[in-house]
């Protein structure tokens, strides 16, 4: 339905391409810093986590992401079925490429494309470092140090506000490209 009223306006000369989707970013991100907030006051207290302010960004960040890029993909297909299909896939490929389930330097060099672009690498990077990073003793056969930690996942010389660049990025890609494609598939004309 919004959509629909977007396609109207956009016709008739109400409103344009850049406006639509300047409001529909600025719309949502109080809702998503809400979100990021509630989530990290209760996230941190429970579990006793490190450094509040880059939780809340990285998660705030990522969720920015998150409705970017489904905002991207409804755009890009008429049935919205298949546009939560393809965002599942994609998420999916992005977790599996991410680090964690397959640590960094394990993944194999054809599919390392995929650990650059999918913005759950920095944002798994940012929150490693962010927790780890500070903890100078483990009790732990495995790892002495929250570095020794960070070192088995391949990012000992991570850095945290190169990482949020890129999510801030990724973000800003996602609407960049969200806009092209109203512009070039939603005239109003058919």
């Amino acid at each position: 339905a919004e959509r629909d009223v977007f396609v109207r306006d956009r016709f008739s000369g109400a409103c344009g391409v850049s406006e639509f989707v300047a409001a529909h970013a600025l719309v949502s991100m109080p809702a998503i810093a809400l979100m990021a907030m509630v989530s990290a006051v209760l996230l941190i207290s429970m579990a006793q986590l490190n450094g509040f302010v880059v939780y809340w960004l990285a998660l705030f960040l990522s969720l920015a992401f998150a409705e970017g890029f489904c905002a991207l993909l409804s755009a890009l297909f008429r049935d919205y079925v298949v546009a939560i299909i393809t965002t599942a896939g994609l998420y999916g490929f992005f977790m599996t490429c991410q680090g964690f389930l397959m640590v960094a330097p394990a993944i194999p060099s054809w599919l390392q494309w995929g650990h650059a672009i999918a913005p759950h690498s920095y944002t798994f990077r940012v929150l490693m470092v962010n927790e780890f990073a500070p903890i100078e003793w483990l009790d732990s056969a495995s790892y002495g140090s929250g570095v020794d930690v960070l070192r088995f996942y391949g990012m000992e010389d991570a850095d945290i506000a190169m990482d949020m660049v890129g999510l801030a990025a990724s973000v800003v890609l996602c609407y960049c490209l969200y806009a092209i494609v109203l512009y070039v598939h939603h005239t109003g004309m058919r």
